[in-house]
Order: C-alpha cells, then structure tokens, then sequence
C-alpha cells in the first residue's frame, strides 16, 4: 500500500495496524474459499495508489521448487500448487546443456545455497541503478519516483541531466537510494513487476524495459534476461515470488510426473540446498572464462595470432583447475 504525504498521522497508525493484522506489508489478502492447497496459496491483492484508488490483481503465491539443465538452457522450476509447475528458462547457453556452467546457472545455484557472490553478472548496485532508470524512463507512477530522481539528479556534473546519460564508470560515482525487494510478479516469460522499497522514500513499483537493461547487463539477452535478474533478484532478497492469474500461464502449468519427463536432469531446491555445504561454485572464474572465450573469438576475427597464442594459454591454465563448477557425471543420478 502506498503513502502518499497528505495522509494523516492517525491514518498512517490505523493502515498500520490493518496490514499487520493481515499479515502483509503492503497488501490486504483474501484467499479464495477452497478446499485444495492449490486454491488456497491464491489471493486478491487490493493496492492503493497515491489517490486512494484501488487496484484489484489476482495473485498466485509460487515457489522455486527446483532447476534443471537442458538442451535448451538453464531452468527454474516455480511451484504454482500441490501438483502444478511453471517452467521458467533463465538461459539460453549451450553452456547449460549437460551442467550448469554459464555465469547466470551458476549464480542461482549460489543464491539458491545462501552464497551471494554480487559479481558481474548481478553487482550489488544492480536494483538501485535499474530504480533510477526506470524512474527516468517514466515506468514509475509514484511520487516516490520524483523524490528518487531529486536526490539523484542533485548529484549529477554540470551539463548532465539524466543518470541514464552518464557512461558506466560515470554512473558508478553517483551515490544511490538503497532499493530493495518486496515482491517479484510473474506476468509472463518475458514480463516481470518488481515491487520495491526505496529507503527512507517508500514502496514503487516497476517493470524493466529492455532500454534499461541493455544499460545495466553484461550480456543482454531478451529471451532470459528478464527472468534472470527477476529470480535472482527475488532470492538476494528472499522476496516472495508470485505469478497473475490467467488461463495463458495455467495452460503452461505442467504436473511432476510431465515435468521429470520433460527436463530428466530436475532436481530440487532441497537436494541442492542439502548439498550446500560443498565449496561455493566459482561464479567469477566462470565469468572470466567466458570473457577470455570472447576474447578468443575477436581475436581470431582480427587475425592476431599472437593474441589468439595468448588467451589460448590463459584459456588452457583455468581449464586445469579441477575445481570447475561443473556437475560430475556421478551425481547425474541423483538428479530428481
């Protein structure tokens, strides 16, 4: 629920104290009357804005029940009920295909194991810039949008007037209102709202463009970038994750016995979470590697065999290391 700054202090105290009865921070719930588990993770969220107007969104409370490789990329598996799952690709590398190696897997299976690397795949800063963008691209109704570009703008250089049109190592120096997640909301694949805290300022919420993302991603993808930052985002966070209500998602629900035939490499959060005492998995290695193939490849375009030699031989002394975030061959079995 939003405050705007007109509201009395009585009625602050009052709103208070409903959404605490209702066990929600920002929301009034009311399950559906139902006797099945599926029926009753279901809710009608009912949003104020800034003008007391109401808006209704049926929401559906999911979990991450588990991930997969695949021949397709990398996926989350949410639980959206007793026998229902959504699938969710989070990548599409090839990388991803017989073990979770490219950066983006290899980041949610730290997340997923309480280990957050806040590398370049998802820097620390990330919710903050992509908050600030969003608010100059007009995504962002609130008046907490205003407040947020005030603060930012009085710090810009002279002759700068958006954060946006700063470069990277620019915006870097720029001191930003701490964001955090309330609430991912699963629209579809490709269409995500975060709803979020702005300290000291109040909740906003938004959904990122893929302008602000090219800006803010290492490698942009719009296949699955979108469903990358937003799982990700939820598990720093420990924000629940929740998906709109409508026949076009349920139609993609698969049940357990389909989703183990479909993605025979599944395996759940909770095995993975009982296996997280092993070393944390190498994000930033992997990371490295990934440049140096990149790399690799300009430089055989560019026909620089003493470059290609070079980053060859870096190439060869990480894939030595035995310690590769790779899953071995012997645990293919237990995948479940």
């Amino acid at each position: 629920m939003y405050f705007s700054s007109y509201h009395t202090h009585f009625r602050r105290q009052l709103l208070a104290l409903v959404i605490l009865l209702s066990g929600m921070s920002h929301a009034f719930l009311t399950p559906f009357h139902s006797t099945t588990n599926a029926e009753r993770t279901r809710m009608t969220l009912r949003y104020a804005d800034d003008n007391d107007n109401m808006e209704v969104m049926r929401l559906q409370r999911v979990s991450l029940a588990g991930v997969s490789v695949s021949a397709t990329g990398f996926w989350v598996l949410l639980r959206a009920g007793e026998n229902a799952y959504y699938p969710l690709r989070v990548t599409d590398s090839i990388a991803d295909t017989g073990a979770a190696t490219s950066p983006e897997a290899l980041t949610i299976l730290q997340l997923l194991a309480n280990v957050d690397m806040a590398g370049a795949i998802l820097p620390p800063d990330l919710l903050a810039r992509v908050t600030v963008l969003s608010c100059e691209e007009g995504q962002c109704d609130a008046s907490v949008a205003d407040e947020v570009l005030k603060i930012v703008h009085n710090k810009l250089p002279d002759g700068v007037e958006t954060y946006g049109e700063l470069h990277e190592w620019g915006q870097s120096r720029i001191s930003l209102p701490v964001a955090t997640v309330d609430e991912i909301i699963v629209e579809d694949d490709k269409q995500f709202t975060w709803r979020c805290s702005v300290k000291h300022l109040g909740r906003i919420s938004l959904q990122p463009t893929v302008s602000t993302l090219e800006k803010i991603c290492y490698d942009f993808r719009p296949q699955v970038s979108f469903a990358f930052l937003s799982i990700a985002l939820a598990l720093r966070y420990r924000a629940p994750i929740s998906m709109k209500v409508n026949p076009q998602l349920e139609a993609s629900f698969l049940t357990l016995e389909a989703l183990q035939k479909r993605f025979p490499m599944y395996r759940s959060a909770n095995k993975l979470q009982q296996t997280s005492q092993r070393p944390a998995i190498a994000v930033e290695r992997v990371f490295e590697i990934n440049k140096l193939q990149a790399a690799l490849r300009i430089a055989m375009e560019k026909n620089d065999p003493a470059a290609v030699a070079k980053i060859r031989a870096a190439l060869d002394e990480m894939d030595s290391m035995k310690d590769l975030p790779v899953q071995p061959d012997s645990d293919t079995s237990a995948m479940q």
